[in-house]
């Protein structure tokens, strides 16, 4: 009876062994195929990052090319004719130059937004009350659209061309969509916290259906 039950046990161990191999195999071949999963889609998004970066350079650089040229001819028109055109002429002359400049400077921005999130940007000292301004200036609402900073905008040490970009869609997508492209209004303000600054960016537009919320934000 006792070798019955050596002889029981024996089997018993000799299947859980057998059991045991078999899973740490499948183990084994489990953890090769999600190593190269993982292989495949980091080399995936690598290709994609260089393609984002590729596509940027190219839109940055393309796009500069009619800027810098509509440069020179607003420079030579304010060197050829400064002295006969009126002051208003003088004025929108130099508010387009000023546009050329912000727009270079935005084709720039457009390199450091493709990489966000892969690369950090240096901290500097930000007046968001000037920020705000340059991006509403660059937008150009059309006539009879307001845009309002209610209150005092905090000076703020951070990285300006995320939070530029975040500023250039809300407030541009608010004008862009309002059912009153002459009379809407849109009203930027500021609430500091005691370890961060919450901004509102408010329009009295169409806003968006709830079904759409979810996949919005």
């Amino acid at each position: 009876e006792l070798q019955g039950y050596s002889a029981l046990l024996e089997r018993h161990v000799e299947e859980r062994t057998a059991e045991l191999r078999e899973s740490e195999a499948a183990l084994r071949e489990l953890n090769a195929t999600l190593e190269e999963r993982v292989k495949e889609r980091t080399a995936e998004l690598r290709r994609s990052n260089e393609e984002l970066d590729r596509f940027a350079y190219a839109a940055s650089h393309d796009l500069k090319a009619p800027l810098r040229a509509i440069q020179h001819l607003a420079n030579w028109i304010q060197h050829d004719a400064a002295d006969v055109l009126p002051s208003s002429s003088r004025e929108h002359l130099a508010k387009l130059q000023g546009r050329v400049r912000r727009m270079e400077t935005l084709l720039d921005d457009l390199l450091a937004y493709s990489r966000v999130g892969r690369q950090r940007h240096s901290i500097e000292l930000v007046d968001t009350a000037e920020l705000v301004d340059s991006v509403i200036e660059i937008l150009a609402p059309p006539a009879g659209f307001t845009v309002n900073i209610a209150g005092k905008l905090p000076v703020l040490q951070v990285e300006r061309p995320p939070l530029e970009a975040v500023f250039r869609n809300l407030i541009g997508n608010a004008v862009k969509h309002h059912h009153r492209a002459t009379e809407g209004i849109v009203e930027i303000c500021a609430r500091e916290h005691e370890e961060f600054v919450e901004f509102t960016v408010a329009d009295d537009g169409p806003g968006i259906a709830p079904e759409y919320h979810q996949r919005i934000f």
